[in-house]
């Protein structure tokens, strides 16, 4: 190995040490070793390259900035994969030496993914449990906003929850009733509405064949199919015309929100309301549940950075954008 590649590797080995213990400098001395450590890991690759031999290797530079990236692993309830998704877009393009991942499951699977130190950032649609607290007593919460979700429908008016829990556990089978299961943490705040007085669960029928690969999908089959019924995040069918697929739906005892009432401006309402029941008249809050960011312990730099970002105006615009109630 050569001299040049052993100080390479030396001086990122130090670099990252001291980015890792964020107790050990301030913010501003970390953003300058961050770039020290990007420049270093991008002369580590390139002298890599070099005793590889001149004439056996070529560097694409794109994959030297990927390989030189600082990531952020974030997985949890698809509710939230929206506007992560979204956010995730917006954050690479100002801070090109960051790259995040996303995944959406259930807010289970984050929990878990996070208290065993697997990801960096867990996404949940609740609160933290005290059963999750006892085994990960290190979790922090920070709320980013509220999603929401909504009935949708190329032909009827409005559902009741009988009518919603007919279609989707097979004992109705007037209406063709879609729904996109490979997005557990949707399906599970949709059938927390729909479970029955007495509290007792109310689960989807997995024999249900009307599954489809994708949220979008889910709206195209739904506009396509007559007598259908479909749940998805808000923020597919708010713009344009598909604001006309969505269905008006129960609050309480047979009492229906009109769909014209269903507004991301009237779901914001509701979450900033401070009477539940009046709360519960503008919108459920099953389906309009919060959205929160996850870290175990005292976040890194670079996840404690990008967290506080989506809490900025800027952040909490994109968050509007795709649908979810801001945190202002």
């Amino acid at each position: 190995m050569s001299e040049e590649h052993i100080n390479a590797e030396n001086e990122l080995r130090i670099m990252k040490s001291l980015i890792e213990d964020t107790s050990a400098v301030s913010p501003i001395v970390a953003a300058l070793l961050l770039i020290v450590v990007v420049a270093s890991a991008s002369s580590f690759i390139a002298v890599m390259v070099s005793d590889f031999g001149k004439d056996t290797a070529e560097v694409d530079i794109k994959d030297v900035g990927e390989a030189a990236a600082i990531k952020i692993d974030v997985i949890g309830t698809d509710l939230a994969k929206p506007a992560t998704d979204a956010l995730k877009a917006k954050y690479g393009e100002i801070n090109r030496g960051v790259k995040i991942s996303v995944e959406g499951e259930d807010t289970d699977a984050g929990i878990r993914a996070v208290g065993g130190r697997m990801v960096d950032i867990a996404t949940a649609d609740r609160e933290l449990t005290l059963a999750e607290l006892k085994k990960y007593p290190a979790l922090e919460p920070y709320q980013i906003g509220n999603g929401a979700i909504v009935v949708i429908s190329n032909d009827q008016d409005s559902f009741t929850k009988d009518n919603l829990r007919g279609l989707y556990n097979g004992s109705n089978s007037t209406l063709s009733a879609f729904h996109y299961e490979g997005e557990p943490g949707i399906e599970e705040r949709f059938c927390e509405y729909l479970r029955y007085d007495n509290d007792t669960e109310f689960e989807i029928n997995e024999a249900n064949e009307n599954v489809t690969d994708s949220f979008e999908m889910t709206l195209e089959s739904v506009k396509a199919t007559d007598n259908s019924v479909g749940f998805i995040p808000f923020g597919y069918v708010m713009t344009g015309d598909k604001g006309g697929y969505i269905a008006g739906i129960e609050y309480n005892a047979s009492k229906i929100i009109p769909a014209a009432n269903i507004t991301l401006e009237k779901i914001t309402e509701a979450v900033r309301e401070d009477n539940e029941t009046s709360a519960e008249e503008i919108y459920p809050s099953a389906l309009r549940p919060p959205i929160y960011y996850v870290t175990n312990g005292k976040p890194s730099m670079m996840s404690d950075t990008f967290i506080k970002w989506v809490e900025s105006p800027e952040g909490q615009e994109i968050m509007k954008e795709e649908g979810y109630v801001s945190l202002y």
